[in-house]
């Protein structure tokens, strides 16, 4: 399409789990000035309490802006997983499949669409907030704004500066993929992410394989813990936390990142977590921008409400994101095994394993 049409450059809006790799493979092949942005994820879905004692027969969604206590938060993984328990009641299982998809975007957790929107992030392709800030939420019309201004100042620096560095391959190279993967394990993404990244990277003609995972998984530590392996976080939360930056930045005080790398939006990956990071710049533009909050109430009109969180997640040791010191586990939420039953390897999500495994 983008060949046939003769395209100087592109913004790749994407969302769901084949269409960002899909894209991210694109780019890659064309090599011209990209921007990925994408729709953003859903809000969680909220019930309440059977001592609440929601109207069943007219409930869409809790509205969760003025309660605080007796929320249970779900996805749609928990509304299968109640529909299968013979000891729930039907009253239940209505609410939560009322509940558990109740705006636009997608889906809640850390499930594959998420994850890579986030990767895209890692890799220097897509502005700070693309994975995490909520599809409901105003500022995600002003990421859009800012992806199409990004756009046009690449595209300027490529064909009038001949400025290689910005494009795809400019900027996802071996150490880009390895920032992304490195995230991967250390947020607790999707299996299905390393499929794509190794199909992006075959595409970019870059050397990356299963034994460079392997060896990051031995070494990243497990920061974060989302949907699906917890009903406590979803990407809602990993925003008020600082989202993907913030991640990143933990990391990198860690010495596990490759910061001197050019993105789309800033002169390194460096320059952009310095400015983002809540823990040494909690400036008001940024933390205005991490307190983007859900509203609770049904839709599917993106950009629709401007609720913010009354203060950013900053607690590195009990909330959403944890600092080194207080990780998960000190090997990442990701792991690739080799043995007789998996010659040529094959991928474990040990942030959805039970310990005592």
């Amino acid at each position: 399409m983008v060949n046939a049409h003769c395209a100087d450059a592109m913004i790749c809006i994407s969302n769901c789990d084949k269409i960002t790799p899909g894209m991210l493979m694109a780019a890659m092949r064309l090599n011209i000035p990209a921007v990925f942005v994408s729709g953003g994820p859903m809000e969680a879905g909220k019930v309440v309490a059977p001592e609440a004692k929601p109207d069943l027969e007219n409930i869409k969604v809790i509205d969760v802006r003025n309660m605080t206590k007796n929320i249970t938060k779900l996805d749609l993984v928990d509304a299968m997983v109640v529909a299968a328990d013979p000891d729930a009641s039907n009253d239940k299982v209505a609410q939560y499949e009322r509940s558990a998809c109740p705006t636009c975007g997608s889906c809640s957790g850390m499930f594959t669409a998420n994850s890579m929107n986030c990767l895209t992030e890692a890799i220097g392709l897509s502005l700070p907030g693309n994975g995490s800030l909520l599809a409901t939420h105003a500022d995600r019309k002003q990421l859009f704004l800012d992806a199409a201004k990004t756009i046009v100042k690449i595209t300027e620096r490529y064909y009038k500066d001949g400025d290689e560095s910005i494009l795809p391959r400019g900027i996802a190279g071996k150490k880009a993929f390895l920032n992304a993967m490195t995230l991967d394990i250390a947020m607790g993404g999707s299996t299905n992410t390393i499929l794509h990244l190794l199909a992006t990277a075959q595409e970019a003609e870059v050397d990356f394989t299963l034994n460079d995972i392997d060896s990051l998984s031995r070494k990243v530590p497990q920061l974060c813990k989302v949907a699906p392996n917890t009903q406590q976080y979803h990407m809602e939360d990993v925003h008020r936390a600082g989202g993907i930056m913030n991640i990143l930045a933990e990391l990198d005080r860690v010495d596990l990142l490759y910061t001197d790398l050019p993105t789309v939006h800033s002169p390194t990956l460096k320059d952009a977590i310095n400015r983002y990071d809540l823990m040494n710049n909690p400036s008001e533009p940024i933390t205005t921008f991490f307190r983007a909050a859900p509203a609770g109430i049904p839709t599917q009109t993106a950009f629709s409400q401007d609720v913010r969180f009354p203060s950013v997640d900053d607690d590195r040791k009990n909330g959403c994101i944890h600092s080194y010191e207080h990780a998960f586990s000190k090997e990442g939420g990701l792991a690739v095994l080799f043995g007789n039953l998996a010659e040529d390897g094959c991928v474990v999500k040990t942030a959805g394993v039970d310990e005592s495994i």
